[in-house]
């Protein structure tokens, strides 16, 4: 009988790019945040008040963060080992469930940010069939729940690092590297089909207002003519009366 066999063994590039995880999801999650800021600083017109505040908050959590990350890449750096063929950590560092508090705190500011501004702009709108209003609220709708979706993703991977096992601390930060991309994709998705279902009224309106402006036209012409020809009527009468004379 022969047996098929694979060597599973890692190589050291193999638990490098391990130990390098929290880095290159950092990366991620900061991308993701800088197309959001992006959206919150759209809905506030892109005033000053907001932008920089926000901007200075964006670098110091991420500067603090990759600080962290580099420290953790280091520390499992130096105490990884392989065991029956596998990665593993002789340990890990006591304030490691902390790693995403950071970004947690920036995303209950986005969410109270987006939340606020765009309810502000639907309570405004006297029509609520208007469809800028139902675009506010689809924007609030949406916007608000993928904050606090990242909010809460954020707040199950710390609370799964403190209180959960050991064994199950890579679930939190695999679901902080999928969830939100996902999320961020399926929030643009939505706001380019809304936009392109709205496309045909708006090119209705703008064929409306064209033709009402032809007829506004049409209309000054032929008031125009009139008057001329009542002009020309009322000359041809006096010059018939002076002849008479």
């Amino acid at each position: 009988m022969t047996f098929l066999t694979f060597d599973v063994t890692p190589t050291d590039a193999m638990c490098s790019v391990n130990a390098f995880f929290a880095i290159i999801a950092l990366l991620l999650v900061a991308n993701i945040q800088m197309i959001l800021q992006h959206r919150i600083y759209a809905l506030y017109a892109y005033d000053k008040r907001i932008v920089i505040p926000v901007s200075m908050l964006f670098i110091a959590i991420f500067s603090t963060m990759m600080v962290m990350a580099v420290v953790v890449y280091l520390y499992e750096k130096d105490h990884e080992a392989q065991i029956f063929g596998a990665c593993c950590l002789l340990g890990s560092m006591e304030w490691l469930y902390l790693f995403w508090v950071p970004m947690m705190g920036l995303e209950l500011v986005l969410v109270v940010l987006a939340g606020h501004k765009s309810l502000q702009h639907y309570f405004q709108v006297p029509d609520k069939t208007w469809s800028g209003a139902r675009l506010m609220r689809t924007f609030a709708r949406d916007s608000v729940l993928y904050f606090l979706c990242n909010f809460l993703i954020y707040l199950f991977s710390t609370l799964l690092g403190k209180f959960g096992p050991s064994v199950y601390y890579q679930l939190g930060a695999i679901t902080i590297s999928v969830v939100p991309p996902v999320s961020a994709n399926h929030l643009l998705i939505n706001m380019y089909n809304f936009a392109h279902d709205e496309q045909p009224t708006w090119t209705m309106v703008s064929e409306a207002k064209a033709s009402l402006q032809f007829v506004k036209d049409t209309s000054r012409v032929h008031h125009e003519d009139m008057e001329l020809t009542f002009v020309g009527t009322k000359g041809s009468k006096q010059v018939d009366a002076s002849s008479f004379e």
